[in-house]
């Protein structure tokens, strides 16, 4: 297996947009599009011979475990990649697990030395994130990304030593004003965990579509790891 042989992905729903709060509701032709833009990205972007791991929500919109299952028999089979794995997300019915080469709730895999767990839902802590180990997920669409970013940045460590709001103050009067805080070394992510979901594909790399492990790789590079419980487990 080389470093080209993976990809990732945290599915679109097909009729995901239906439930738009602001109660703007996309055609069915539209959301047609949508998921063949996906479906298109994959086959652009994954190799036959790779290995294609979707971490959750692969398809929903119905109860019917019958109809569900020809939607993800029908998406599958325009996916190129012969070997799909699924970990199962909260969306996925279990009768879609023949469409699949395997399927698991979590996965944990190695690739050139390091350990990657696999999940649906992100995690603030797992085995070896204080040592290098990865942790790649699907499941909130970005928006879990500047609060897990701030919680394994070097100030929030300094923050939860404060006792006292004489400590606050004068833990914020170090920093340096007039500055983004993303340009402070004290702000800057060291956790080894990534949002791969196609929304956070677009945000961090510009584009709808798996990542591979080497982009992957590029994109931690400096990071030392960190998680919520500071390296004490």
């Amino acid at each position: 297996m080389n470093e080209q042989e993976l990809a990732w992905l945290d599915e679109g729903q097909p009729v995901l947009s239906k439930n738009n709060p602001n109660g703007w509701v996309p055609s069915d032709e539209s959301i047609e599009r949508m998921d063949q833009y996906i479906i298109d990205q994959i086959n652009i972007t994954v190799n036959e011979s790779d290995t294609l791991y979707l971490l959750g929500d692969f398809c929903f919109g119905t109860r019917d475990s019958n109809r569900i299952g020809r939607w993800a028999q029908s998406y599958r089979d325009q996916i190129r990649c012969k070997n799909i794995c699924l970990i199962w997300g909260n969306h996925d019915n279990r009768r879609i697990r023949s469409v699949f080469s395997s399927a698991y709730d979590r996965y944990e895999l190695k690739w050139q030395g390091i350990k990657i767990l696999l999940t649906h839902c992100a995690h603030a802590v797992w085995e070896g994130s204080h040592y290098g180990a990865w942790h790649l997920y699907g499941h909130s669409h970005t928006t879990a990304e500047p609060s897990l970013d701030l919680f394994s940045s070097k100030f929030f460590h300094n923050l939860t030593q404060c006792a006292t709001t004489d400590d606050l103050q004068n833990l914020v009067n170090q920093l340096e004003l007039g500055r983004s805080l993303s340009e402070l070394p004290d702000f800057v992510p060291r956790r080894l965990s990534l949002d791969v979901g196609i929304d956070n594909a677009y945000r961090v790399f510009g584009e709808y579509r798996p990542l591979s492990l080497q982009e992957i790789s590029v994109f931690f590079h400096g990071r030392l790891g960190s998680s919520a419980d500071n390296g004490k487990s």
